[in-house]
Parts: C-alpha cells; structure tokens; sequence
C-alpha cells in the first residue's frame, strides 16, 4: 500500500509539473486592450491601461484549457478629460461600483495554425454574458503574443444606459482590439 501511494505522489507530482510548464502571464506594461466606440458617427478611441490576463493549457486534448482576463476599469483612458469624466458615471462604466471586468473561459479551441477560440463569460458593470473571443498565439523562447478582436453591444452590459441607451449619437458597438505579450511561468 505504501509502494502506491508513494507512485501515486509522483504521478500527482509529474500532473503539477506539466500544469505549471503551461501556465503563462501577462507582461506587465508589455502590450494594450483597445476599444474604439462610435461618437455621433466619428471614431472614439480608448485603452485601458491596467489588465491582467493568464492562460493554461493543460496539454493535448486534456480539456483543462483556461483563459482568464482582469480588467481595471478605472483605468480607462479615452484621451479626453471630458470622455474620461464621463465614463466614470453610472450611467456608463460606474467606476464607484464596478471597478473590474472579468472574461473566463474554460474552453479553449484551437483552430489550427496559431488560431484559438475562447468560449466563456464577460461580466462587465455587474452583468454576465456569454462572449467567444478569437485570438493568435505566437510563441518563440518562454514569450508568448496574444493578439485579436471581437465586437461587443454596449447595451448588453448596459454601458450608456438611460438617455444614451439609443443609438442616435452613440453606437452600440464597441470593437475590441488586444495585444498582449505572456511569459512562461516557472
């Protein structure tokens, strides 16, 4: 009994390692998360400067693939002290009480090539909502390129809610673009 438990021990042992040889982390300072809205029919950019972002791959087939993004909210930046004032009310992103976004995903989809596919959840503002998130994965040395866009509905999370729920001068969609380098964890 003893012989086993001890095997089991490695085998617990060899299942970490491999786990930990595929866990990667955001690069602080070391990539963006853009969106750019629609302002009475002219491009508004923004960035939020603040983000976290791990991904896990539990190796061929295993099923344990699992993306997780922190955004800081406050960090928001849309160049534009009136913008950045603005969205800090409750009518848009609420900093006073949403101060982070969260993405989760626990399926992870390859597509061939270097092109993957997150299925999992958003919550943005207190509201959850199903979202897929296309991606490239370059890798070369211990560094790895996360790169993509997808397109959100403001509305969906009740981002400009009230008197800006319409569309009349401010979009529904908001584009997503992100650039993130992630370094192998030890």
């Amino acid at each position: 009994m003893t012989r086993l438990r001890f095997l089991a021990l490695c085998g617990s042992l060899l299942i970490t390692g491999q786990a930990q040889a595929d866990a990667w982390r955001s690069v602080e300072n070391q990539g963006f998360i853009r969106f750019t809205a629609r302002l009475e029919g002219a491009e508004a950019p923004g960035t939020f400067r603040r983000f976290d972002v791990g991904l896990d791959f539990g190796g061929p087939e295993s099923g344990d693939e699992q993306l997780r993004v922190e955004i800081d909210i406050t960090s928001a930046d849309m160049f534009s002290s009136d913008l950045n004032e603005g969205i800090a009310d409750p009518a848009w992103f609420d900093f006073e009480n949403h101060r982070n976004a969260r993405f989760e995903s626990n399926q992870v989809l390859s597509r061939g090539s270097g092109t993957f596919l997150a299925r999992g959840e958003l919550t943005l503002k207190g509201v959850t909502h199903a979202v897929e998130v296309p991606f490239q994965w370059v890798e070369s040395a211990g560094i790895a390129v996360m790169e993509g866009n997808l397109v959100l509905l403001r509305g969906d999370f009740n981002i400009g809610s009230g008197e800006w729920a319409n569309e009349d001068s401010i979009g529904q969609n908001v584009e997503l673009q992100f650039e993130v380098k992630l370094a192998r964890e030890q």
